[in-house]
């Protein structure tokens, strides 16, 4: 309203009204927070959980604002990070539905400024955990895209209460993802059945030859096993060069 009073016409000057709302959300936020609301849409993404990028954010004096850009920088990271383990980024995405749906339920009753201040610290908190997964596989001496099948074959054992020591599916990840590999050479492999029937079957060859736990102790269907590697084979190849979303 306030926009078309200030045009005294029915279409207001684009570049004007443009200036006008520019001026407004300086105004409310400080430019400070302009420039980093620019910034989560424009940073690149191996650089977007940088420290001092992040202590700014921490800094922004308007909470409601500050929730708003950390939930986006971190929905963002999400998504690239299902680039290279679509496995873990779906349980970090499912948790952090879990968490906004809770804060978007919160209990009228409680203080304002206690509910943003604790869904803050949740943010912030998952922020630091993603950015300690992505960098995991490092520990672990394996590659980005073995870490990502070393995290089916670990958690397949946990779903199924089997105790597994962390360190047991190191080699056999790096099997799983030279198999994969070896087929993935085939032009479409993905979407040939005699080659995805040959992947199949390898992959539980290997899986039974190496005692893994879950299959041998009948508690897994190949079909289960297959699924999840497929899926996480398929998600990986086709997104290029993985490496460039690595944390150094």
């Amino acid at each position: 309203s306030m926009l078309f009073k200030l045009s005294n016409s029915d279409t207001p000057d684009t570049a004007r009204m443009n200036k006008k709302v520019l001026k407004m959300i300086e105004e409310a936020l400080g430019s400070d927070e302009v420039e980093l609301i620019e910034a989560v849409n424009k940073r690149e993404v191996q650089n977007i959980f940088d420290d001092a990028y992040l202590e700014r954010l921490k800094n922004i004096e308007l909470p409601n604002t500050k929730i708003k850009l950390l939930q986006k920088l971190l929905k963002k990271k999400i998504m690239e990070f299902k680039k290279i383990n679509q496995h873990k980024a779906i349980q970090f995405a499912k948790k952090f539905e879990k968490m906004v749906e809770a804060y978007n339920n919160r209990d009228d009753n409680v203080l304002v400024s206690s509910v943003w201040e604790d869904f803050t610290k949740q943010i912030l908190n998952m922020i630091d955990e993603l950015k300690n997964e992505e960098s995991s596989y490092l520990n672990l001496g394996v590659t980005l895209e073995e870490k990502a099948f070393y995290d089916i074959l670990n958690d397949l054992c946990i779903k199924y209460d089997i105790p597994c020591s962390e360190h047991d599916f190191v080699e056999l990840a790096k099997k799983v993802r030279e198999l994969v590999d070896n087929v993935a050479k085939y032009p479409a492999w993905q979407t040939k059945s005699n080659v995805r029937d040959k992947l199949y079957f390898d992959l539980l060859v290997l899986l039974k030859t190496q005692n893994y736990p879950p299959l041998k102790e009948g508690k897994i269907s190949g079909n289960e096993i297959y699924k999840e590697v497929f899926e996480q084979a398929v998600n990986y190849k086709k997104n290029a060069n993985p490496t460039n979303f690595a944390i150094a």
